[in-house]
């Protein structure tokens, strides 16, 4: 090889050493930033959600109601923001723990008693007409499980029916059913609604129709008790309420006749 051949040869991996480094520089720097990124993104989803509840509260106050266009405009701002959320952790390659101190920053002021009014138990509203669209979908496509499917659509208001019928047994029920049971069972059927209504989100997000809700929640035994960090603990507890909070939405006549039924023994029990 000529002197001015070996010249060159040297030149261009001394430049592709340096593209190399460049790219792995910045490569490093993503996943540096990836954390706050993140708790930036999920901090947004917050801010999206006090300034839904102040548009919903103004339409109200105006004697009218959001229409679901507008609403899913909130959903999809929402949605946006956890995917942007998403990717920083993909990046960062997150496990739990750390996904949990970013995600933590979308619940950390939230006031329990105002979970209702958040825009993912607010699709509740929608529940029907999402499921419904859900359903067509199915039958209309030529997968082979679709019967599968259609069938895991149906065993959604059974999962909650069965949470209800624990949250609203009665004092005398609990008692003969056993309190260290009856909490271990009512934690488990509790469990079983949120991952069923995950279930249905990833079907809908598979058929290409809008999901019940907009985005998949964490149950509490996704991490076994002795290892959950507070950042965890916290994030669990907001989407097991926020679930509740979706399905007294959804199923409104089922869970005031259950509360009236409540409220009648109370009553008279204490005749």
């Amino acid at each position: 090889m000529a002197n001015h051949e070996k010249l060159r040869s040297k030149d261009d991996n001394s430049e592709w050493n340096e593209v190399a480094k460049m790219a792995k520089d910045f490569r490093k720097e993503q996943i540096n930033k990836a954390p706050e990124n993140a708790k930036t993104f999920y901090r947004n989803v917050y801010e999206y959600q006090k300034s839904f509840e102040k548009r919903s509260a103004t339409i109200k106050a105006n004697g009218e109601r959001m229409s679901q266009k507008e609403f899913e405009t909130w959903e999809d701002l929402v949605a946006d923001e956890l995917a942007l959320a998403e990717k920083e952790g993909e990046k960062g390659n997150f496990g739990i723990e750390q996904t949990a101190e970013c995600a933590q920053m979308m619940v950390t002021s939230t006031n329990d008693a105002e979970l209702h009014k958040t825009i993912e138990a607010q699709a509740g509203n929608y529940y029907y007409e999402r499921m419904d669209a859900l359903r067509q979908a199915i039958e209309k496509s030529d997968d082979e499980d679709k019967k599968e499917s259609l069938d895991y659509l149906k065993g959604f208001y059974p999962a909650v029916v069965e949470h209800l019928d624990f949250k609203y047994m009665s004092p005398d029920d609990v008692r003969d059913y056993g309190y260290d049971e009856y909490e271990s069972k009512r934690t488990r059927v509790h469990n079983n609604v949120i991952k069923h209504l995950n279930g249905v989100n990833d079907l809908a997000r598979k058929y290409h129709v809008r999901p019940l809700t907009v985005r998949n929640f964490w149950s509490s035994d996704l991490v076994r008790m002795s290892a959950q960090t507070p950042a965890i603990s916290k994030v669990m507890r907001f989407d097991r309420d926020v679930v509740e909070e979706y399905y007294e939405i959804a199923f409104s006549s089922e869970v005031k006749r259950r509360k009236a039924k409540q409220e009648r023994d109370m009553r008279w029990n204490f005749m």
